[in-house]
C-alpha cells in the first residue's frame, strides 16, 4: 500500500543530506548519487514531482526517511542530540543549531502510534526548540529564537523557560512591552524565577535610559 508523503518545504530541502549523514547502520541511498544535487534531480531515475519554486524534487529520498522504523529514527535523533550538546558545549552554536534542526527534520517524517513512542518525540521536540532557541539567542538571531520559543508555547503555555528566553530575546531587540509581559507571565507562574524578576529590573532601567535620551534630544531640537 503506497503512502502519500505531506512534508514541510524544510523536510524535503533536507531529507537526502540527512539520508547521507543519518547515523543509521546498513543505510543505502537510492536514486540520485551523493553528490546530486535537487537542481540535477530530474536527470536520474526515481520518482519526482515539480515543487512550487519550479524545481524537480526526488521524493524517493524522503521515502526512504520516512519509511525508517520509529526505533531507528529515535536512535539517529539521539546521536545528533549528543553532538549538538557537545557542540554547543564548545560554543560552536552554528553546528548545534545544524545538528539540532536535523533532528527536526526526522520528526517532520516520523508519526508514532504508540503512546509510549509519542511521548517520547513530543519532549524530544519541547526539547530541541528549547535547545535551538537558546543556540539562536547566543548567536544573536533573537526573532528565530522567538519562533522556536512560540513553537514551545503553543503546546505549553506555562513553560517558564520559554517565557523568559523570549522575553530576552525582546528585550534585545528593544521591545519592551513583549518583554515585560512575558517576563511577568513567567512570574505569574512562578513567583520565584529570579531571571524574570531581574530581566524586569533591567528592563525598568533601560527604559528610564531610554527616556533621559530622548528628553536630551528633543531639548537639543529645540535648542534649550
Amino acid at each position: 500500500m503506497s503512502h502519500l508523503i505531506h512534508t514541510s518545504a524544510r523536510a524535503r530541502d533536507f531529507a537526502d543530506r540527512l539520508l547521507r549523514e543519518s547515523p543509521i547502520e546498513g543505510n543505502a541511498s537510492k536514486g540520485c548519487g551523493a553528490g546530486c544535487s535537487d537542481e540535477h534531480s530530474h536527470e536520474h531515475g526515481g520518482p519526482e514531482e515539480h515543487s512550487s519554486c519550479g524545481r524537480y524534487h526526488d521524493r524517493s529520498k524522503e521515502r526512504e526517511l520516512f519509511e525508517r522504523s520509529t526505533s531507528e529514527k529515535y536512535r539517529a535523533c539521539m546521536i545528533f542530540r549528543e553532538e549538538a550538546k557537545a557542540a554547543f558545549t564548545a560554543e560552536q552554536y552554528a553546528v548545534a543549531c545544524g545538528l539540532y534542526e536535523k533532528i527536526l527534520i526526522h520528526l517532520d517524517y516520523t508519526f508514532p502510534e504508540d503512546d509510549e513512542w509519542k511521548a517520547k518525540f513530543r519532549e524530544l521536540e519541547q526539547s530541541t526548540n528549547m535547545n535551538l532557541a537558546l543556540a539562536r539567542f547566543r548567536l544573536g538571531e533573537y526573532r528565530e529564537s522567538i519562533i522556536h520559543c512560540n513553537r514551545v508555547l503553543s503546546s505549553d503555555e506555562l513553560n517558564v523557560k520559554a517565557l523568559v528566553r523570549r522575553g530576552l530575546c525582546h528585550l534585545s531587540l528593544c521591545a519592551y512591552s513583549d518583554a515585560e509581559r512575558d517576563f511577568n507571565t513567567a512570574l505569574e507562574i512562578d513567583s520565584e524565577c529570579a531571571t524574570a524578576r531581574e530581566q524586569l529590573c533591567v528592563l525598568g532601567k533601560l527604559r528610564q535610559t531610554s527616556r533621559k535620551d530622548e528628553q536630551k534630544l528633543y531639548s537639543a531640537m529645540l535648542g534649550s
